[in-house]
């Protein structure tokens, strides 16, 4: 939709009321003005009143919707308001637009009425915000005449009885989610891409849309849609870039102006347009609205009350004043280039910043402190819903706390938020958000409330780096939580998942040591059963039973297994049960008892679609593929291995990622699709490489020495066989398989040679498993592409090494694989290793894609 509210019309034009002819075409809005004209089409509907604030088109929208009017027969006027300094001098504007007879010595609000006439007309009053102490007028033209209808634009909301609301928001903008549609279904779709796209064609003839979707994305959001804004941020495309566009939008609301010459004032900038309605402010109101720009992403009442000391009636003031605007939840919302304009004026008094920012802290500290039970407990849906409403202002409450060294607000916050973070698979943004709060409060000196608030923040972050298989780094932090409750001469908060002694001994699990996992396992269960903490006897014995059926012992799994769920149903954590159904689906599993395994499976996945978390759907069906690849349904198995990387590839989770591309590399072997069952197979053994999860990488040997022996590498094969069936932190089911395949193909070598020293850490295996599969240097069939998409994302999940920065600068440099080993004097399998890394990394499948990519990132020179 066109936005400039209002172009200077000639006095001649303005004093006959006619409707301006807009300079730009009409774009987008179809919506809004079939919602009018069904409004101004019924009889009771007489005063009809656009409100919204500057820059939303409610001039535009309204001269159209007149337009449309008259274009059907109806008699139209207009009357531009602007200019009217006074209520004193509204009639004589009116009577003007309407071309009546001069008043003479008549009183213009009695001359008027008297002489309006019962004509059927509909008349546009544009720009009514300053002029509301004469809005009775309106009650009496409506009296006096009938068959007149009003159509009103206005900031403000005039209060009349006869008044019918319009609010005018934006246009639609793209979600996130929407980047992956066509560029031009976007362009269709919603139209404050479309209006960009338009406007920027106008000043840069040669746009293609299709090369900058991303940034264009950006600014409408960034802008929640703002018509007028819009057209401001596409002014610029004559000079910089739309990603530059939306950087300097991010920086500095002074960006958006125009320099167009017949531009009037109020509109030359985005501060010009909000200051209009800044100055009409009441002192109590301003001071209100400056202390709500703390909030983001919306606010209820009482945050309203307790940070910003706003009243029930300030707030309805402000609303009305198209300053704020009230969800159906009640929640109130500051559109976000009017929150950056309220943000200015609080910085300019430092004293009441800071005031504000530490109410707005400690409020969100308590909020979240407050519901960690809950959400961890009986009816936690409904409060992660309520929680999952606030995280924005959790985000900038946690960023002031770290900044301002707030020990006790970031303990109080930290396990809802940690939880929030898990539930919702946010494990990117959760590990980069505690990381950066563990780091500034390890500059602090020790004390006392220091400790306390570290010691919660470090188990949090361990729980998120075993995400991502970063089991060194999740180990350190448990480790260091630990040593701080020990030192502290105090147990850990009791709730779910709060004990390091849980992760401690699912790290231990995942790196084979099941001995120390099952101690660990102990530890934890006794410390939460003697307090009758049943959040973290879920946990215990969920690592219990997992170390059990790793060791084959399937009774005691199942025991523990069932403990778990008993704690787990009766603190009424549901999100945790679902673990304890997939773990009860691999001992049924396990046991051969099919039916059981997949009925478990399923009752999982329910529970994490239900809470929408595609970590746990992810999980579910990455086991509902196994299953499908056991009853030999490939193609099931193909789908539902598909699915879960997807899923995986979104959240970042390598463990769980290299379990499902092991999947689909089997299913993809079983269909005879040899050449993506090998890309698969050597891109989970790259992310074995990272992962460093001892029992999943010898699984995944497994199906890879499995594969080779039917392919031309029975060597290789048969020793991968007897590596894992030898490997003392191979899960007992892996080592019998292992076991059973070596005895089908009789006697042959074993773990060769060069393997034997490093079998304990498989990194020499691994790359010569690498070098056998990528040896054909085959092209990867089509259904390849769609599973690697992990470089797409603006930052990488995992950055590339020293080394692998130094190949890929060869590689852009034009030396081949042999020229690169001779530079760096490494053998030539060792640079395939790398690259088969590197393409990983960046989501790319062969050299020049990785160079782009590299280039676009600044990884490498050009």
């Amino acid at each position: 939709m066109q936005v400039q509210e209002r172009q200077p019309l000639a006095g001649a034009e303005r004093r006959a009321g006619r409707l301006p002819q807009p300079p730009t075409p009409f774009v987008g809005r179809q919506h809004e003005l079939a919602d009018i004209a069904q409004r101004l089409s019924n009889p009771e509907c007489r005063l009809l009143t656009l409100v919204g604030p500057g820059g939303m088109g409610k001039t535009r929208l309204a001269i159209e919707a007149a337009a449309r009017r008259q274009a059907e027969g109806q008699t139209v006027a207009f009357v531009d308001l602007q200019p009217v300094q006074s209520a004193a001098y509204l009639a004589p504007a009116i009577a003007e637009a309407l071309g009546l007879p001069g008043a003479a010595k008549d009183d213009p609000r009695a001359h008027l009425l008297r002489n309006v006439g019962n004509r059927s007309r509909l008349l546009v009053l544009d720009n009514f915000e300053h002029l509301l102490a004469g809005a009775d007028l309106l009650s009496d033209l409506l009296d006096a005449a009938p068959r007149l209808t009003l159509l009103v634009t206005s900031r403000f909301v005039l209060k009349l009885r006869e008044e019918w609301l319009y609010p005018l928001g934006g246009l639609p903008y793209p979600p996130r989610e929407a980047a992956t549609a066509e560029p031009q279904t976007l362009l269709a779709r919603y139209g404050a891409l479309d209006l960009f796209v338009t406007s920027v064609r106008r000043v840069r003839p040669d746009f293609r849309f299709e090369e900058h979707v991303d940034g264009s994305l950006r600014v409408c959001r960034l802008v929640e849609g703002m018509p007028l804004a819009l057209e401001m941020a596409a002014s610029w495309a004559r000079t910089v870039t739309v990603d530059q566009i939306a950087q300097e939008i991010e920086r500095d609301l002074n960006f958006l102006a125009t320099s167009l010459r017949n531009v009037e004032d109020k509109h030359q900038s985005m501060q010009a347009v909000f200051r209009g309605s800044w100055q009409l402010l009441a002192p109590e109101e301003q001071e209100a609205f400056r202390r709500l720009s703390v909030f983001r992403g919306g606010f209820d009442r009482q945050a309203a009350v307790e940070v910003a000391g706003a009243s029930l009636a300030t707030l309805s003031t402000l609303a009305d004043k198209s300053l704020l605007s009230q969800e159906s939840s009640g929640r109130y919302r500051v559109h976000e280039l009017l929150r950056q304009y309220a943000g200015e004026r609080l910085a300019q008094d430092e004293a009441l910043l800071v005031q504000t920012r530490d109410r707005h802290c400690a409020y969100y500290a308590r909020f979240f402190g407050d519901r960690f039970g809950p959400l961890t407990g009986e009816g936690q849906r409904a409060v992660l819903q309520e929680v999952a409403a606030e995280l924005d202002n959790a985000r900038s409450a946690w960023e002031w706390a770290v900044r301002q060294r707030r020990f006790a607000d970031l303990q109080r916050a930290a396990l809802t938020l940690h939880t929030l973070y898990q539930y919702q698979s946010r494990f990117v943004e959760g590990a980069q958000v505690f990381a950066a709060a563990i780091e500034a409060l390890e500059q602090e000196p020790s004390s006392l409330e220091r400790d306390r608030a570290l010691a919660v923040l470090l188990t949090c972050a361990g729980w998120l780096e075993l995400r991502f298989g970063r089991l060194a780094e999740a180990t350190r932090l448990q480790e260091g939580a630990l040593a701080l409750y020990e030192a502290l001469d105090r147990a850990p908060p009791p709730g779910a998942g709060t004990d390091p002694l849980t992760v401690l001994s699912l790290l231990a699990l995942n790196s084979g040591d099941f001995e120390r996992a099952l101690a660990l396992g102990h530890g934890a269960w006794r410390r939460a059963s003697g307090r009758g903490d049943r959040g973290n006897m879920a946990y215990a014995g969920y690592g219990l039973g997992s170390a059990a059926l790793a060791q084959g012992d399937y009774e005691s799994a199942e025991q523990w297994t069932r403990e778990a769920l008993d704690a787990a149903k009766a603190s009424g954590n549901e999100w945790f049960t679902a673990y304890l159904y997939i773990q009860l689906g691999q001992i049924s599993q396990a046991q051969e008892q099919p039916a059981a395994a997949i009925a478990y499976y399923e009752a999982g996945y329910a529970i994490r679609e239900a809470f929408d978390d595609p970590e746990g759907m992810a999980v579910a069906l990455s086991h509902l593929g196994q299953m499908a690849l056991a009853q030999g349904d490939y193609q099931q198995a193909r789908g539902r291995y598909r699915d879960s990387v997807t899923l995986y590839e979104r959240l970042g989770d390598r463990g769980g990622l290299l379990r499902s591309l092991q999947g689909l590399g089997v299913a993809s072997w079983r269909l005879a699709h040899g050449s993506e069952a090998r890309a698969c197979f050597a891109r989970a053994l790259r992310m074995a490489q990272e992962v460093q999860v001892v029992p999943m990488t010898l699984a995944l040997l497994l199906d890879v020495g499995a594969f080779l022996l039917e392919n031309d590498s029975s060597k290789q094969g048969r020793a991968a066989l007897a590596l894992v069936a030898d490997h003392p932190a191979a899960e007992q089911t892996t080592r019998n398989r292992a076991q059973r395949l070596l005895e089908a193909q009789g006697a042959g070598e074993t773990i060769p040679t060069e393997w034997a020293d490093a079998a304990l850490e498989l990194d020499v295996a691994i790359v010569s498993l690498l070098a056998e599969l990528t040896a054909k240097d085959e092209e990867p069939q089509e259904p390849l592409a769609d599973l690697q998409t992990t470089g797409q994302n603006d930052t990488l999940v995992e950055p590339l090494s020293e080394r692998e920065l130094e190949v890929l600068q060869l590689i852009a440099d034009g030396l081949k694989n042999r020229e690169i080993a001779r530079e760096l004097t490494v053998a030539l399998s060792t640079v395939k290793t790398h690259i088969n890394n590197i393409y990983g990394k960046l989501g790319v499948s062969n050299r020049v894609q990785a160079v782009t990519r590299a280039q676009e990132l600044d990884l490498i020179s050009s």
